[in-house]
């Protein structure tokens, strides 16, 4: 199974559910660089989800992984969470128009 790097304490169950092929490993709220490059290595992930702190070059370097096979896969979970959003939205704006009434 390939693994998926969050840089964050957790993701929402919605997103666990489009990501459930993968393994997630969190990096905490306050990863430092150090801290993602030792993640790349020991898992050797296929994507970085960055909800905190950012990505640096010391991280892209050693995560050579990101290649054409991994950006392929960051545009698939990227469509996929615009959909999983849309439909949330569009749910929630159906939950209110029924509350006005």
């Amino acid at each position: 199974m390939s693994t998926i790097i969050v840089t964050g304490a957790d993701l929402a169950p919605q997103a666990l559910d489009l990501l459930a092929r993968h393994d997630i490993v969190y990096a905490g709220k306050t990863p430092t660089e150090e801290d993602l490059v030792a993640l790349c290595r020991a898992h050797d992930p296929v994507a970085i989800i960055v909800r905190y702190g950012k990505v640096g070059a010391a991280v892209m370097d050693e995560h050579v992984r990101l290649g054409e096979d991994a950006r392929l896969e960051a545009d698939r979970l990227r469509i996929a969470f615009e959909a999983a959003l849309s439909e949330l939205e569009q749910r929630r704006a159906v939950q209110l128009d029924v509350q006005a009434e």
